[in-house]
């Protein structure tokens, strides 16, 4: 982690600490494009951090009536996607989870899927520098 303080005083966070290629789970590897008429379920492991940022690869894409779901850890949606609106896109994750629900309905318009390109990760440690600056500028 880079630390650095902006004009205001702020300590600020300037890189992502690693990344690296997730491994796809069996559920979805090979399965390009996808098959009509399915609901598969995914989760995906990130880890234990601060935050996970999950990069999409850019060939993602469903059908049109096709749905891809994303949900944290706690079951929360964090959206719905279709077409090409996922691909190549980062998403913030706040959990060790993600889920990856691909829904295709009954019609003969199947996409290439998704796939996950890398996973990025912010450490809790990351806000140590953060912490002890603002500790030291309240003893001031």
């Amino acid at each position: 982690v880079k630390v650095g303080n902006s004009a205001d005083g702020f300590a600020q966070v300037a890189s992502i600490v690693s990344d690296f290629k997730l491994e796809e789970p069996t559920c979805f590897k090979d399965v390009h494009p996808y098959l009509k008429n399915k609901t598969s379920s995914c989760v995906h492991e990130l880890g234990d951090y601060l935050e996970n940022y999950v990069t999409f690869d850019s060939r993602t894409f469903v059908a049109p009536y096709d749905r891809i779901y994303l949900y944290d850890g706690a079951g929360q949606l964090i959206g719905t996607y279709t077409g090409f609106e996922l691909a190549g896109k980062t998403i913030a994750v706040k959990t060790k989870t993600l889920k990856v629900v691909l829904e295709s309905n009954n019609d003969n318009q199947q996409g290439w899927g998704y796939s996950i390109d890398k996973v990025e990760h912010l450490p809790y440690d990351a806000l140590a520098p953060i912490l002890w600056e603002n500790a030291r500028r309240k003893k001031k």
